[in-house]
């Protein structure tokens, strides 16, 4: 879903910048010349330990002191002791169960650890007192926000707003909320051309709707004219093809159970045959775990890859199931897809990546990783050109037991004013497939045949964004991809407003 992708995208900045402004916040200075203002001297220049061997020697003789007990379970976490943090911030709340700073500070630990449910628990008497603190109703905002429960936090950093406007990470989180939930204008150009020889050049048109920050509705219109030279054959003219199609759908989440739901349905023209036929795709997934995501997928869709494809009217349905892993940098995918053909024909498609962290910060990330992929089809549609023992495929492309090892790599970097350049791609270093041919029988007849190959497919993206005001968003992009079937070049270029707060 394109609103919790891009929350989990944020969540990293946001978390470090409410974890500096909050601890300002509910910290309090201690005094120098006493054990806890040494401490914290010792502490703030990085000596952990000291300060901690300062602050026991302390608690041993002030075991209720609860300036000590916060500063010395925060500089345990900081030190990484956050089995012993937890457990010194437990016991202050038994010993002072009405510390507001030691409950904000605590709840902000559980937060940057995982324990986001007993988080909850210890904000609780905050929130739900009267009045409500401000600050709890923020972190409980942030909560729901990393959760993807973006109707909860816009909620709740509204009502911390309302009481206290100073709190300026709850307002950029709300910020961010509006602007990502906010109506929006895509407009964006095609073009494409490969040696089939296919080309192409169109342009699209989206625009969608937020009822509310979880649930949106869209609508897209693209038209594409595609043009064929035909090289093999003289005496076949080019063919000239101008396609239209549109779709409407919904998109959501749902927090509660952490299932994301995506529906679209449309109809597609094409002049060459004049055809219209019907569109649809559906996607439905849910966490399978804190970082695991799990979905199954549908489409029935035009199929307009190959020359063949130009003079024939092609559609596919194609169904699937996929596994996603997205953990601090580690990310991978595992998916099967079946790709069923108007004549009972089907490809199926299996593949798995996992790509690792080299390089993180907040302006540059550099990632490598190893793919594996298989296509088999279960017939093949090689026909024969009208000269040799050379074919093509007709009227589309028939993969046979197509097996590929790639090295993957992705790089990110992030610049001022909202520029972010991306760059990406990979190398199939071990590729196989059963390549088809003809052959002379003895009665002198052709028949097909295939002998097992080794190729190097590879391809190379960049795309650049831009900011060009609050409201608006540049984007550039451009692909090449060699594959065992062709070479082919993509780019796009798209424009994006947003129209305001949602």
């Amino acid at each position: 879903m394109r609103i919790t992708k891009g929350i989990f995208s944020f969540g990293a900045v946001l978390v470090a910048a409410c974890v500096a402004t909050t601890s300002a916040a509910i910290s309090q200075e201690p005094a120098q010349g006493s054990p806890i203002g040494d401490a914290a001297i010792l502490r703030d220049s990085g000596r952990f330990s000291e300060a901690i061997d300062v602050l026991r020697r302390h608690r041993a003789l002030n075991p209720e002191d609860g300036d000590a007990i916060r500063m010395l379970a925060q500089t345990l976490y900081w030190n990484k002791d956050v089995r012993g943090a937890r457990a010194l911030y437990d016991s202050g709340l038994v010993l002072h169960p009405a510390d507001t700073a030691l409950r904000l500070q605590y709840a902000q630990t559980l937060m940057e650890t995982g324990g986001l449910a007993r988080a909850r628990e210890v904000l609780d008497p905050l929130v739900s007192g009267s009045p409500p603190d401000p600050r709890a109703t923020a972190l409980v905002g942030t909560l729901a926000y990393w959760e993807g429960d973006l109707t909860s936090a816009r909620r709740n950093f509204e009502k911390a707003l309302a009481a206290d406007p100073s709190l300026k990470d709850a307002r950029r989180q709300l910020d961010e909320i509006r602007w990502l939930s906010a109506t929006w204008i895509r407009t964006a150009a095609l073009g494409s051309s490969d040696d089939q020889p296919v080309k192409s050049i169109g342009g699209e048109v989206e625009t969608g709707y937020y009822m509310n920050p979880l649930w949106s509705v869209c609508g897209k219109v693209r038209t594409l004219f595609l043009t064929e030279s035909t090289t093999t054959n003289p005496n076949v003219s080019s063919t000239d093809l101008t396609t239209l199609a549109g779709s409407v759908g919904i998109s959501g989440f749902i927090p509660s159970s952490g299932v994301d739901i995506s529906a679209r349905a449309g109809l597609f023209n094409r002049n060459v045959p004049s055809k219209l036929d019907w569109t649809g795709n559906a996607d439905l997934g849910a966490k399978a775990g804190s970082f695991v995501r799990a979905g199954v997928r549908a489409e029935r869709a035009p199929y307009l890859y190959t020359e063949a494809s130009l003079r024939t009217h092609v559609m596919t349905t194609t169904v699937g199931a996929l596994l996603d892993v997205d953990r601090k940098g580690w990310l991978g995918k595992a998916a099967y897809d079946r790709q069923r053909f108007a004549d009972d024909n089907s490809v199926s498609t299996a593949y798995a990546w996992a790509m690792a962290p080299v390089v993180r910060s907040a302006v540059t990330t550099l990632q490598a990783g190893y793919s594996i992929s298989y296509q088999n089809a279960d017939e093949l549609r090689f026909v024969r050109n009208s000269v040799g023992l050379t074919g093509h495929y007709e009227p589309y492309y028939t993969p046979s037991n197509t097996f590929v090892q790639s090295v993957i790599g992705a790089f990110t970097g992030r610049g001022e004013s909202g520029f972010t350049a991306r760059l990406g791609g990979s190398f199939g270093f071990k590729a196989k497939e059963d390549a088809p041919a003809f052959a002379v029988a003895p009665n002198g007849s052709f028949i097909l045949v295939t002998s097992n190959r080794s190729f190097h497919p590879w391809n190379a993206r960049a795309s650049v964004e831009k900011s060009l005001t609050n409201q608006t968003l540049l984007r550039a992009h451009v692909d090449y991809a060699k594959t065992a079937f062709y070479h082919v070049t993509n780019a796009v270029v798209e424009l994006t407003w947003r129209l305001g707060p949602g």
